[in-house]
């Protein structure tokens, strides 16, 4: 039996480091086993982040970038750059498989396409 899983939508565009913070401390409250996850939903206000392959040069207008003054994050994933901002559904699942009951990785990505169709559903409301 899977164990609930909060879950939080917010309306507005938020800040990247914020919800970076966010999930960090949702990370460490899952492993310190206060409760076994939350799934996060929304949008980001402009922002690019940089993985551990990033480079300058893979960024198409950099002016733009200081033009604009469009936060870059450097982040410690995999990848290059990645644009997030508003009109982009962003979803970031902090949860410890094993204490929320999933048997199997097909099981929890059945259940996370239900919770998202659950959450899209009542933030329509």
């Amino acid at each position: 039996m899977v164990t609930d899983i909060s879950y939080k939508i917010f309306s507005r565009p938020q800040d990247y480091g914020k919800i970076l913070a966010l999930q960090e401390k949702t990370r460490n409250e899952v492993i310190g086993k206060k409760h076994c996850g939350t799934i996060f939903f929304l949008e980001h206000d402009h922002v690019y982040t940089v993985g551990i392959r990033g480079k300058e040069e893979d960024f198409i207008d950099v002016a733009a970038i200081n033009r604009e003054n469009i936060p870059v994050h450097k982040i410690r994933r995999g990848g290059e750059v990645t644009w997030h901002g508003p009109g982009q559904l962003i979803i970031y699942p902090v949860i410890n498989f094993r204490k929320a009951g999933f048997v199997s990785i097909k099981e929890f990505v059945n259940f996370f396409g239900e919770s998202i169709r659950e959450a899209l559903e009542k933030s329509v409301e």
